[in-house]
């Protein structure tokens, strides 16, 4: 799960990048081409992280301690309703889930607007790739991976920290 998310994070990003990127371009020439294919980077970032996200929620879920993220805001004790919760319970996760909210409702901003507004939508698509990539870049490059691993060498050995209390 750990290599899934992280390499659907990193196809995120550069899905968002590309939005921005072309959907600029799109925008400066009003090449038609160019705006559809900034709109389904926006697409893909949103289903990237889709994947993401489900990988982290499956990493939670299966109690797999060799991911930080999993071993810092979870424990084998933690109910299943907490558990599910521990997604947006530390500063990764919740970035992650900022990032994945952004990027489904982008993508319904998009398909809605298919037909609509079409002098509009290539500077929607690239701030919105602009800020999907922000959230990317914060969640791959600043340290805040939440699928980092080297938490626990055999993860049935370990336990978690479990969440917060105050989270509770």
């Amino acid at each position: 799960m750990s290599n899934l998310g992280s390499i659907s994070i990193y196809l995120a990003f550069g899905a968002a990048i590309w939005a921005a990127g072309v959907g600029l371009y799109g925008a400066r020439t009003k090449n038609a081409m160019a705006i559809r294919s900034a709109e389904g980077g926006v697409k893909a970032a949103a289903v990237c992280l889709t994947t993401a996200s489900f990988a982290l929620w499956w990493a939670l879920i299966a109690r797999d301690f060799t991911i930080n993220y999993v071993a810092e805001v979870s424990s084998r004790a933690l109910p299943l309703f907490y558990t599910i919760g521990a997604l947006w319970a530390g500063q990764a996760g919740s970035i992650l889930l900022w990032a994945w909210i952004l990027s489904v409702y982008s993508t319904v901003v998009v398909i809605k607007n298919r037909n609509k507004n079409r002098d509009l939508m290539p500077y929607v698509v690239v701030v919105l790739g602009a800020v999907i990539g922000l959230f990317t870049f914060l969640i791959a490059f600043t340290g805040t991976n939440p699928f980092s691993t080297g938490a626990c060498a055999v993860a049935a050995q370990c336990d978690g920290q479990g969440m917060n209390p105050l989270l509770q």
